[in-house]
């Protein structure tokens, strides 16, 4: 089966020490079916336009990995019930992402 390459944006509580932060990365690679392919990055913290979970600040992590369908559900069912993740979002990379490409918008040939 063919893995798909996906980005993940996590956002911790900003008290999440460097330790349970790779505690979570460890889940998530254990979530995988090629774990190999996992790459973190932390961008870290930064303000909120507003509160979440009674908190004005995150700590924010990026994740690029490849994985299979199932693999995103684990994951999701994972983070359900965790305390110290506040938001995340999987977004699925095309092709041309995923291999560095930028697509450029043809002009119309119309001039104003």
């Amino acid at each position: 089966m063919v893995n798909d390459a996906y980005e993940m944006m996590v956002i911790l509580a900003p008290q999440v020490s460097d330790k349970e932060e790779n505690v979570i990365v460890e889940k998530i690679k254990k979530s995988l079916s090629s774990p190999k392919s996992l790459a973190s990055v932390s961008l870290g913290i930064k303000a909120f336009a507003y509160p979440i979970q009674k908190n004005i600040q995150g700590k924010y992590l990026t994740l690029t990995f490849e994985a299979q369908g199932s693999d995103l559900k684990t994951i999701r069912d994972n983070f359900k019930h965790a305390t110290k993740i506040l938001r995340y979002l999987i977004i699925k990379k095309t092709d041309q992402l995923a291999h560095g490409k930028e697509t450029n918008k043809k002009d119309s040939g119309k001039e104003k």
